[in-house]
C-alpha cells in the first residue's frame, strides 16, 4: 500500500506490523462489503420483478447477515490474539497497536477494539 512506503522509513518491524494491521482491516472491510453487494443485487432483482414485499424481506435478511458477520469478526478481532500471526513478538505487538489505531479511523471498528 501507499502507507507502507512511509512506514518503511521506520524499519522492517514497522512494515511487518503495518502489514498485519492492513490484512485485518481489509478482512473486516471486504467481507461485509461482499454481503452488501450480494444483498443489493437480490433486492434489485425483486424490485425489478415487482415484488416489493420480498425485496424488503431480502434486504432485512442481508442486513441481519451483515450484522452477524460483523459481530463474529469483531469478536475474533477482540479476543483472538495476533501473537500467533508471526514468530517475532515485536512484530505482533506492533501489529496490535496499529490495528487499534486503524480502528480509531474507521467508525465501525472503533467500538469493537476497545
Amino acid at each position: 500500500t501507499f502507507m507502507a512506503f512511509f512506514v518503511s522509513r521506520i524499519g522492517v518491524t514497522a512494515v511487518a506490523g503495518h502489514q498485519i494491521a492492513a490484512n485485518m482491516v481489509s478482512m473486516m472491510f471486504m467481507l461485509p462489503l461482499a454481503i452488501a453487494n450480494a444483498s443489493s443485487t437480490l433486492v434489485a432483482q425483486r424490485i425489478g420483478a415487482g415484488d416489493a414485499a420480498d425485496a424488503r424481506q431480502v434486504g432485512w435478511a442481508g442486513l441481519e447477515i451483515g450484522i452477524a458477520l460483523a459481530a463474529v469478526l469483531g469478536a475474533a478481532l477482540a479476543f483472538v490474539p495476533v501473537l500467533g500471526y508471526l514468530e517475532a513478538l515485536a512484530v505482533s505487538v506492533l501489529g496490535v497497536r496499529l490495528r487499534r489505531r486503524a480502528a480509531d479511523r474507521h467508525a465501525g471498528l472503533r467500538s469493537l477494539t476497545k
